[in-house]
């Protein structure tokens, strides 16, 4: 098994099934920032409904297993000589903005359809405020 740093990988907002090399050992964090409604305008910090659902959609027919954080700890925790606690690739899903009205109203449905777990970062507050969030 390679060991857990190696296989979790980080990226922002895209799809993630194309960087897996056929081994079923493999894990990745994909990072949302926000989803908004198919009318919004799409940013690169902001995705619209139905390409998020696209991109569920391309993971469950691609065969990639959906993680909770729970078993993100255990895969990453597992000694490298161990077989691999995963039967397939897997991503879990993070949302790195501060629990917005659009993340309930429009990515959580979708990840309720596919049966998508998720982590949701929640902002209570900046450090600075003076300092931009951009």
């Amino acid at each position: 098994m390679v060991g857990a740093l190696g296989a979790c990988v980080l990226i922002y907002g895209g799809l993630v099934f194309r960087y897996w090399d056929g081994d079923p050992c493999r894990a990745a964090i994909v990072t949302y920032h926000e989803v908004v409604s198919d009318e919004d305008p799409a940013t690169r910090y902001h995705m619209r409904v139905g390409e998020f659902r696209s991109q569920l959609r391309a993971l469950r027919e691609a065969g990639i297993q959906s993680l909770t954080v729970e078993e993100l700890i255990e895969f990453a925790n597992s000694p490298p000589d161990a077989a691999c606690p995963l039967s397939r690739p897997a991503v879990l899903l993070t949302f790195d903005l501060h629990g917005t009205y659009a993340q309930r109203t429009y990515a959580v449905p979708a990840m309720q359809e596919y049966e998508v777990p998720a982590v949701f970062f929640v902002t209570t507050d900046v450090i600075d405020p003076s300092a931009p969030l951009a």
